[in-house]
């Protein structure tokens, strides 16, 4: 299972404060707006299969020599270390795809990889749909209303993030 540490969130509770209407100098709801917006993420990021924020990933594999992992959008490989604790990164081959990237190893062995996936430009209609999400889950009532009728039923979100979706296949 691949282990997940977003980096840095790129939306901002002034962001979603704006979609909400609140003022800006209302400070008391940031923490909690703050938490909306990293779950709104996580939304996002479960719903089209990829990791919206940068995010450092590491993954444990056995007796390998090849592995294919469903993880996007890849950035860079940052280190393969094998069993004896050596960084062997130099002698691997990676190619990425759109939904996936394979590294090759050195050798067949047990390696601990670790690498930077996400969107290093957050596309704007992801980072909208964010937005939306985020203020939705603070308060549907007034958030989900666009024009006398509610967001899930308009299909905003996904048709921001439609565009966006990577599928695997076993």
């Amino acid at each position: 299972m691949i282990e997940k540490t977003v980096t840095a969130y790129r939306v901002t509770e002034a962001e979603v404060k704006k979609q909400l209407n609140i003022e800006p100098e209302h400070v008391e709801d940031d923490a909690y707006i703050r938490s909306l917006i990293e779950a709104a993420t996580n939304y996002i990021s479960g719903y089209i299969c990829a990791d919206v924020e940068v995010t450092d990933c590491v993954l444990e594999v056995e007796e390998s020599e090849v592995e294919i992992v469903n993880n996007a959008p890849f950035l860079s490989l940052t280190t393969v270390t094998n069993a004896d604790g050596v960084d062997v990164k130099d002698q691997c081959k990676v190619h990425a795809t759109y939904s996936a990237f394979t590294i090759t190893f050195p050798e067949r062995g047990n390696y601990t990889i670790t690498w930077k996936s996400g969107y290093k430009n957050l596309p704007p209609a992801l980072k909208q749909a964010i937005i939306i999400k985020a203020a939705d889950l603070f308060d549907p009532e007034r958030s989900a209303i666009v024009i006398g009728t509610i967001v899930s039923q308009t299909h905003l979100i996904p048709g921001l993030i439609n565009q966006f979706i990577r599928s695997y296949w076993v």
